[in-house]
């Protein structure tokens, strides 16, 4: 979390619970201890965290330490590493169909996205070791970077206590909000 991201958590924390959560009055005081914060924090994406704050606000009577803010955070998820999905892709690609272009159905979505993303021919009609290895490289870093955004989406929706399904219809309603509304002037 960056040090402004833990600024607004304590003005939260402040208003929640009253003089339970003392701020330094001194400003290099209240500097340092959100910067010791932020610095323990550092992994833990703005949003996610401010999700947690808002969540121990919530079910917990006593202020947060950041170690209940980070265990709010963690969330264990299991997806295949980089080199098994990549191990997934290539094994569908050198089954037979695969010619007929249409991505093959894998374990994860994940792995899937990154196949499609890569592009799938790509990794059927790889003709030496040299363009298959950066068409692996390419897969594994597309599915790396897949694989970060999950882990950020599931453990942002299981703080704030949402299934991920939930959240979709709620962005299309509002888009549609938006597009009757511009439509109606």
């Amino acid at each position: 979390m960056t040090p402004q991201s833990i600024s607004k958590a304590f003005a939260l924390c402040a208003a929640m619970y009253r003089e339970r959560f003392q701020i330094p009055t001194d400003k290099g005081e209240a500097r340092f201890m959100i910067e010791v914060w932020a610095d323990i924090l550092a992994d833990v994406p703005d949003e996610t965290g401010i999700a947690a704050f808002r969540r121990h606000c919530e079910t917990d009577s006593r202020p947060p330490t950041p170690a209940d803010i980070r265990n709010l955070t963690h969330v264990n998820l299991t997806l295949p590493s980089a080199g098994e999905a990549w191990a997934e892709a290539w094994d569908k690609a050198c089954s037979r169909g695969y010619q007929d272009g249409v991505v093959a159905e894998m374990s994860h979505p994940e792995i899937r996205a990154a196949a499609k993303a890569t592009p799938w021919s790509r990794i059927c009609y790889a003709e030496n070791e040299r363009e298959l290895s950066f068409t692996q490289r390419d897969f594994m870093r597309i599915y790396e970077g897949l694989v970060e955004r999950t882990e950020r989406e599931v453990s942002r929706t299981a703080i704030e206590g949402q299934s991920r399904p939930a959240i979709m219809p709620k962005m299309k309603t509002i888009d549609a909000a938006i597009v009757d509304k511009e439509c109606t002037t």
